[in-house]
């Protein structure tokens, strides 16, 4: 509620939905589309080596977890090909580029990114490179943290995805790319 009281009703009418869908939420899209037929979908992907290690490190079976994924990812691609105004952004590109993928994100949401100058994000854990689980930038986990719209990148650890991907076996490895195989190619992961 408190969010809307600035907004007039008419500006609430001439909003659009929009849906980021990722974990089990990405079975949900066909039935969004029902109710929802002119929003927009993005789902949300990312490296299957460093998605699979970050649950086998929290106690999740490695293939089965793996099978899931590429399952889900999957269905991403068949959405992103079947439901119009459906788009896939890559996690690598929000942290290699993320004033461009932003601009992109509100391109397709039909958005007006000129009205945005700052970005909150929340402040979560991550893997350094020497494989501890740690907070970025000394602040509270789940803090959330106000950044101008051309710093926002700031937020990110680059090399998140290396580090994660770099405690894993070469057997681990194996697994993920045998089970994952299909999307993982085409997210151009392999």
């Amino acid at each position: 509620p408190n969010l809307l009281k600035n907004i007039s009703s008419n500006d609430l009418l001439n909003r659009r939905g929009l849906f980021k869908n990722l974990s089990g939420l990405v079975y949900m899209s066909s039935f969004f589309y029902e109710m929802y037929p002119d929003a927009t979908f993005i789902g949300l992907v990312r490296n299957s080596y460093a998605v699979c290690e970050g649950h086998i490190r929290r106690g999740a079976s490695l293939n089965k977890f793996s099978k899931r994924l590429n399952d889900a990812y999957l269905k991403l691609i068949y959405d992103s090909e079947n439901i119009p105004n459906f788009h896939i952004i890559r996690f690598e590109d929000i942290i290699e580029k993320p004033l461009d993928t932003l601009k992109y994100i509100y391109k397709i949401s039909e958005l007006d990114i000129s009205k945005v100058s700052e970005i909150k994000l929340q402040i979560k854990k991550v893997i350094d490179n020497k494989g501890k689980h740690k907070i970025n930038n000394k602040k509270k986990i789940k803090e959330i943290v106000s950044y101008d719209i051309n710093e926002f990148g700031n937020h990110f650890i680059k090399d998140v995805n290396k580090n994660q991907i770099n405690r894993l076996t070469a057997e681990q490895r194996e697994i993920i790319k045998e089970n994952c195989y299909k999307s993982m190619k085409y997210f151009s992961y392999i």
